[in-house]
């Protein structure tokens, strides 16, 4: 899964306690409907924490094929990024569910972000690792076939969502075939034959309630050398010296 860095594709690691913090003592919470853009790069932007609910930055590439290289989970912010250089990019920020966010303004973030030190150097330092987590989506794109990115993304899932373990694991979200193939690069006739061989094949099987369940034995051809190298269960610790007080 990962290739380069410690950081898994296309989702961001959570918040840090730090940061999360000023969400929710400055933010404004936001109730958002599905599809609805958000304000992202430019000025008087804003930031986003996702409480409940989905959010991504979408890509339309020079062939027309949409590619999304960003879920933002709940415990995630998005829209941080290009909100501090405030650059206007080809990459709208947007829900993909019915959702809950707090929504931080251009001067909260100026005085307790960027005036901040020790706070704006562990943003920094967040702002590389969810640049990875992008990198790391797109080095997927262009390295490893449709169906090994389509296991890359369950298991960046259930990583994510602490919901990875030997055995038989439940999907922790329930996203359509065209988003799956959004996220990969494929197409939602690919990821419907990718699941439907995987079901044949005893890795995946749905409950009662219709949840899906992918067995862990799907993940032993997928290389990840975080995995290979400190175990599945590896978190990624800050030990930057520039957050040294």
């Amino acid at each position: 899964m990962r290739q380069i860095g410690f950081q898994t594709p296309w989702i961001y690691l959570e918040e840090p306690p730090e940061l999360r913090e000023i969400y929710f003592k400055y933010g404004r919470i936001e109730t958002v409907k599905r599809g609805t853009l958000l304000q992202n790069g430019g000025e008087n932007t804003k930031r986003y924490y996702v409480v409940k609910g989905l959010a991504t930055h979408g890509l339309a590439v020079a062939t027309g094929k949409n590619w999304t290289p960003l879920l933002a989970i709940p415990g995630r912010a998005i829209s941080d990024i290009d909100g501090f250089t405030q650059d206007l990019l080809n990459m709208p920020a947007y829900v993909i569910r019915d959702s809950a966010l707090l929504s931080l303004d251009d001067d909260k973030w100026e005085k307790y972000v960027l005036n901040d030190h020790e706070r704006f150097k562990l943003f920094a330092h967040y702002m590389i690792l969810k640049m990875e987590s992008i990198t790391e989506a797109m080095i997927l794109n262009y390295s490893l076939t449709a169906e090994e990115r389509l296991k890359a993304f369950l298991k960046s899932l259930l990583y994510n969502y602490n919901a990875l373990s030997e055995g038989w694991n439940k999907i922790p979200l329930t996203l359509s075939n065209k988003e799956y193939a959004a996220f990969t690069g494929s197409t939602s006739i690919s990821v419907s034959r990718y699941f439907t061989a995987w079901r044949e094949a005893g890795l995946i099987k749905k409950s009662r309630s219709r949840s899906i369940h992918i067995h862990s034995d799907i993940f032993n051809d997928l290389y990840d050398w975080v995995d290979e190298e400190y175990g599945s269960n590896y978190r990624y610790e800050i030990r930057s010296r520039f957050l040294r007080r």
